[in-house]
């Protein structure tokens, strides 16, 4: 059983992501400060630390410098709270604020207008629909299957408890890190705010007004490596389920000019217009959805009998 330590002076966001992963069968030990965690960390090496970037007695870059020296620890996986960490700062910084967010966040997803809208816009516009798929689907891959290739290198025999642990993504991208973003920019005020030229805030330049009105000339450092590690994170995993797929259907010797072509695109992508790139990311999701989606329904009978199984 792999052992994760969590390091996170806050107790209700410790007790959640405690809860979260020993759900799925995960070995929890969670931390309040960098004292303590150093203490256990001599007794046991973990398989992987999530670590708060501010923490009361030391902040989470100098545990990360400290552990890349340990000859223990240097192969560990750290995942530092970057992100998460500023939003909440931004979040308490603009506490006064939060349930007047809170209020405008239900308001605007449940008020009439945005009903009618939707439903016009199913109805008279696929764009509308497509659009939002579009953008759900870049939030948290759910339904392309591009998960699932990750999921089938873990070393498990119970596909049920694989699969619950890759749920945990789509919890953790959607209701975590999108909820953060959310309240961080409504609590901010920068809701509507204009570049400019005029045009309205949207995207990292939204995000990136709404965190400076806590963290100032910290904020475009705090997006910044943000957005550059969930890049190239992504471009990491989506390279390797590239390879694994081309050596899958074509053989092993179909690694190498699959890298050569990935590099390829990987670089168009960085210099042709955005537009054109999501238009191509959203044709290319749809080629992955659909033959995904289809075997999920001729699966899923199969899929619910190991669920009763496991639950029995």
């Amino acid at each position: 059983m792999a052992l994760i330590y969590v390091v996170e002076d806050d107790k209700n966001i410790q007790e959640i992501e405690t809860f979260a992963l020993a759900n799925v069968g995960y070995e929890v030990k969670g931390f309040d400060s960098a004292m303590d965690f150093y203490e256990a960390l001599n007794d046991t090496t973990p398989d992987l630390i999530l670590l708060d970037i501010m923490l009361p007695d030391e902040d989470g870059l100098s545990i990360v410098k400290k552990l890349r020296t340990r000859q223990d620890t240097v192969l560990v996986p750290v995942m530092a709270l970057l992100y998460l960490g500023g939003g909440l700062v931004v979040i308490l910084g603009n506490l006064r604020r939060l349930p007047e967010a809170v209020t405008l966040m239900l308001r605007c997803a449940v008020a009439p207008e945005a009903t009618l809208g939707g439903a016009l816009g199913i109805v008279t516009r696929r764009e509308a629909l497509r659009w939002g798929v579009a953008r759900s689907v870049f939030s948290n891959e759910a339904g392309l299957g591009s998960a699932a290739i990750t999921a089938a290198c873990a070393d498990t025999d119970e596909p049920v408890k694989q699969g619950l642990i890759s749920m945990t993504g789509v919890f953790f991208d959607t209701m975590v890190i999108c909820t953060v973003t959310g309240l961080a920019i409504c609590c901010s005020g920068t809701l509507g705010a204009a570049d400019g030229n005029g045009h309205p805030l949207t995207g990292a330049a939204l995000t990136l007004r709404a965190f400076e009105t806590v963290l100032g000339p910290l904020a475009p450092w705090l997006i910044g490596v943000a957005l550059g590690l969930f890049a190239f994170t992504s471009v990491l995993g989506c390279a390797v389920q590239a390879e694994t797929t081309a050596s899958y259907l074509l053989g092993p010797e179909a690694v190498r000019p699959c890298r050569v072509l990935y590099g390829l695109a990987a670089f168009a992508g960085a210099v042709i217009p955005m537009a054109t790139v999501l238009q191509l990311a959203d044709l290319a999701n749809a080629l992955m959805a659909f033959p995904n989606l289809v075997c999920l329904l001729l699966l899923s009978g199969e899929i619910a009998g190991e669920c009763r199984r496991k639950d029995r």
